[in-house]
């Protein structure tokens, strides 16, 4: 599979572990892309090689769902085609200075071709001397958020299961696979121990309204409510600085009324309404 997998500098790694994220079935809420793509940035992991999408993927496939088309997006200006993006699979790695370093892979689930595909991760695994590969996803579900994340795990050796089972149930399902499962049973063939990780995700965190509607704020202009929460729970600063912008503009917004009520006589209707609006929900 060498023709493939395009190896531009070879690092020098430590019995790296290999973490895989695909946009595809398994990335609910963009959990499994986001998960990589923000160890990539927070880690500043470097790319050093990418696979040839080429005999991958069926392009004429549309689909009403982000994470299950493979249209490839462009920027048309004037007429003009000013950008066309194809699936991207990029590895990137990450020296830790211990006893593992680490290797990235942030891609797009293939249409055709799995064992080649899949071959060719396992034959990166075995050129870095990587004794795990683990695959990240996410599946939505009947479950809030407000509850302890759900974790389901499949793996190719008995022995990983020891591991796994502090944090996950193990999956039992009989029916059609899906692309880790080709990955899982090529590693046992050929052994190398892989890790299918899948968390049960709240269905409306895949939500691209804005925070309000009816606001004119920048953060509600710009971002939705599922980009806001993945920005809380990955601790980032930006944030607490966009809902402050939102808070702020909200309060502004609302003494502004406040006084214009207050101006036209008509503060006792509009404190019945706000109450009916905001404190009654």
């Amino acid at each position: 599979m060498a023709g493939r997998l395009i190896v531009q500098e070879p690092p020098q790694l430590n019995a790296p572990y290999i973490l895989v994220g695909m946009n595809g079935w398994l990335n609910a809420g963009e959990i499994s892309t986001g998960s990589i793509d923000y160890l990539r940035r927070k880690l500043s992991a470097r790319k050093f090689a990418y696979i040839e999408t080429q005999g991958f993927y069926i392009y004429q496939t549309p689909s009403l769902s982000p994470e299950l088309s493979m249209r490839p997006h462009t920027q048309i200006k004037d007429g003009l085609v000013m950008k066309l993006e194809i699936p991207q699979n990029d590895f990137f790695f990450w020296k830790s200075d211990s006893d593992h370093d680490l290797i990235l892979l942030l891609g797009v689930e293939p249409n055709l071709s799995w064992p080649a595909y899949c071959q060719i991760i396992l034959d990166v695994a075995r050129q870095f001397q990587a004794p795990r590969i683990y695959f990240i996803g996410a599946v939505f579900d009947q479950v809030p958020h407000t509850r302890e994340t759900r974790i389901r795990a499949s793996v190719s050796h008995p022995g990983l299961k020891d591991e796994l089972k502090t944090f996950a149930r193990f999956t039992n399902y009989e029916g059609p696979c899906a692309f880790t499962t080709m990955l899982l049973t090529m590693g046992a063939n050929q052994g190398i121990e892989v890790a299918g990780i899948s968390a049960r995700t709240s269905m409306y965190i895949n939500d691209f309204n804005p925070l309000d509607s009816d606001c004119t704020c920048y953060t509600c202009r710009n971002f939705s409510r599922a980009y806001l929460r993945h920005l809380f729970l990955s601790g980032e600063i930006l944030s607490c600085i966009l809902n402050t912008i939102h808070n702020l503009s909200f309060y502004q917004d609302l003494m502004t009324s406040i006084q214009d009520a207050i101006r036209d006589q008509r503060f006792s209707e509009f404190k019945s309404h706000f109450r009916q609006n905001y404190i009654n929900q």
